[in-house]
């Protein structure tokens, strides 16, 4: 199944992320039964607000798209296919 990496912008406070997390694995558990949530790098940018960059596997990029804006309170700034992965071991010195 694809991966994708979505990065987000918010437009709520970091206190409210618990929130908004709880209510995405809703929303995936009852009308997206095809996206699987991996794990996410959660950064603050230079105005305070919080920006997201997760990994999530999905039928379809539209798929993505459509349980984000059934979330709401953020922007979707990319989503982007995985196509692999690497590690500082696949570069032996």
């Amino acid at each position: 199944m694809p991966r994708y990496l979505v990065e987000r912008q918010f437009n709520v406070g970091q206190e409210q992320m618990t929130v908004l997390g709880r209510r995405s694995r809703e929303i995936a558990r009852d009308q997206f039964p095809g996206i699987t949530w991996h794990h996410s790098h959660v950064a603050i940018d230079e105005e305070g607000h919080v920006q997201t960059f997760c990994v999530y596997e999905a039928l379809s990029e539209d798929d993505i798209l459509r349980h984000a804006q059934e979330l709401g309170s953020h922007e979707v700034l990319r989503v982007s296919e995985i196509v692999g992965d690497v590690t500082p071991d696949d570069f032996p010195l």
